[in-house]
């Protein structure tokens, strides 16, 4: 496997593109590394912590970064995904104790196929360590479980998607009137459709 298989499409380089202007993120999380991580390196001047669950991609990933000339704001990390199960088990989000993330993307731990582990701890992370404001983005909303796993995590905040891609701004819940929450809950349930 080699990360040149897989390749950002341009209508997902638009939307990136698109919501980095709206956030100019100074720091990005990610949950997935490959080609997204090269992209925010090269779109942005952030200092950006990568996550993945595979060794060997981990391995695939430095290797692909090494010598670009970004690549001293990149830290691309392994990471154990826990409790142990299928992806109908919630997970621990990684434990972090670092400054809070302007822009959370998820595309990982891989999870297409009901025996994976899932992205229920991705998206708890985002949603303790990204500011207020800041953006949260996930790839594959094409599919059910990220849906779900949004309108769960991310529910009393307008989510937003285009083709594969979803996102939302982060607002902790308290700082969420009554009549806006359930707007949003009017929005989101078209999302599960």
């Amino acid at each position: 496997m080699k990360l040149e298989e897989f390749v950002l499409n341009e209508e997902e380089i638009r939307i990136y593109r698109n919501l980095l202007g709206q956030v100019s993120p100074k720091r990005i999380a990610e949950f997935g590394s490959g080609n997204t991580t090269r992209f925010w390196m090269e779109e942005t001047s952030a200092t950006i912590v990568s996550w993945d669950n595979n060794a060997d991609w981990v391995q695939l990933v430095k290797i692909a970064l090494a010598g670009h000339r970004h690549t001293s704001r990149v830290d691309v990390r392994l990471y154990d995904v826990y409790p142990k199960g299928n992806r109908d088990v919630l997970k621990d989000p990684v434990v972090y104790d670092g400054s809070a993330f302007d822009m959370t993307f998820i595309d990982g731990p891989r999870s297409a196929r009901q025996a994976s582990d899932g992205r229920s701890g991705s998206f708890a992370f985002s949603t303790c360590h990204t500011r207020p404001g800041g953006l949260i983005v996930w790839h594959d909303n094409d599919r059910r479980h990220e849906r779900e796993m949004a309108v769960r995590f991310l529910g009393h905040c307008v989510l937003k998607w285009e083709g594969r891609i979803g996102w939302c701004r982060w607002w902790p819940k308290p700082q969420v009137s009554v009549m806006l929450r359930l707007y949003r809950r009017m929005l989101n349930a078209r999302m599960l459709l």
